[in-house]
C-alpha cells in the first residue's frame, strides 16, 4: 500500500534522504510481511527515524544495538507476527567480531576506526566499538563478518586476530559519563565543545581544525558546523561528548544544553 508522503516535507537535506529510505523500510515490510532493517543509525539518525515511524501510525519495531545502552542502533521493522516478542537473537542483521592485542599496545577507539576505514567497511555497517584495555568488541552488520574475520589482520603496526563472537558475551564497558547543562550562543561545533570539555570557543576551534574532532564517527573540520540533539563529539586524548538536549532560551537569549561526557 502506497503511503502519502506529505509528512518528508518537515525534513530537510540529508534528513530528507534517511527520512524518505526509512519509509521504504517501512513499507517494504508491511508489503512483503517480513522483517526488514535499516543499517546503523547515530542517535541524530534515529530521532528522524522515530519520527516517520510515528508518522506511520507506530507500527511493530525495535531499535536495537546488540546491548542496551548502545549509541548506533539499527531499526528492525516487523510483521504483525512478530510484533509481540521481536525477532529471535540468531534473526538480527548484526552480530559481534572480537580482536585482543595484549599488553604492549595502546589502542583507540581512532585506531581501531580507522583500520576498518582503510579496508574500505562503510561506517554505516559498523555499530558500537566497544574498547578495552587489551582489546575490542566490534558489533558489524553480518554480511561483512566474514570479509573482516579474513582480512583485518592489524591496526597499525598491531597485529589482530579477530573472531566472531555471540552477541551475549560483549564486553560492555561501565558506564562513566558525566552530565553537564550549560547555556551556548548558538549549535555551533565550537560552542558546544568548549562548553562540554570546559575550553574556550577559540582552543575548541583550533582542535575541531587540526583533526582532533570527530562528528558522529566521521571527521569535521568546520567549527561552525550546526549540531543537533544526539550528536555525538569525539576528542582525541580527551574522551566524547554527547549532546543530549536542546531545550529554550535563557533570558540573556542563549540555548540551554544537556550534555553527557565520558572520558
Amino acid at each position: 500500500m502506497e503511503k502519502q508522503r506529505d509528512f518528508l516535507r518537515t525534513f530537510g537535506g540529508e534528513d530528507r534522504l534517511l527520512a524518505a529510505q526509512t519509509a521504504d523500510k517501512l513499507e517494504q515490510c508491511q508489503r512483503q510481511s517480513r522483517m526488514t532493517h535499516t543499517m546503523f543509525l547515530t542517535p541524530h539518525e534515529r530521532g528522524i527515524a522515530e519520527r516517520v515511524i510515528s508518522c506511520f501510525g507506530t507500527p511493530p519495531h525495535r531499535i536495537t544495538g546488540g546491548y542496551d545502552s548502545a549509541e548506533r542502533c539499527v531499526l528492525l521493522c516487523l510483521p504483525d507476527y512478530m510484533q509481540l516478542q521481536g525477532p529471535e537473537r540468531e534473526d538480527l542483521p548484526f552480530g559481534a567480531i572480537r580482536v585482543n592485542w595484549g599488553h604492549g599496545a595502546d589502542l583507540t577507539h581512532r585506531d581501531i576506526l580507522g583500520s576498518l576505514m582503510a579496508l574500505g567497511i562503510r561506517r554505516e555497517v559498523l555499530g558500537d566499538l566497544l574498547i578495552r584495555p587489551e582489546g575490542c568488541d566490534v558489533i558489524v552488520m553480518k554480511e561483512c563478518m566474514p570479509f573482516l574475520r579474513d582480512n583485518w589482520l592489524s591496526a597499525g603496526r598491531t597485529g589482530l586476530h579477530p573472531q566472531e563472537i555471540p552477541l551475549t558475551d560483549l564486553h560492555i564497558p561501565c558506564g562513566d559519563g558525566k552530565t553537564v547543562q550549560d547555556t551556548v550562543a548558538s549549535l555551533r561545533m565550537d560552542a558546544v565543545l568548549g562548553s562540554g570539555f570546559s575550553l574556550s570557543r577559540g582552543r575548541a576551534a583550533a582542535l575541531i581544525e587540526a583533526g582532533r574532532v570527530s562528528l558522529n564517527g566521521c571527521e569535521c573540520l568546520k567549527p561552525d558546523r550546526q549540531l543537533a540533539e544526539g550528536d555525538i563529539l569525539s576528542v582525541r586524548g580527551m574522551g566524547r561528548l554527547i549532546l543530549r538536549e536542546v531545550g529554550g532560551v535563557s533570558k540573556k537569549g542563549r540555548l540551554r544544553i544537556v550534555m553527557e561526557r565520558f572520558g
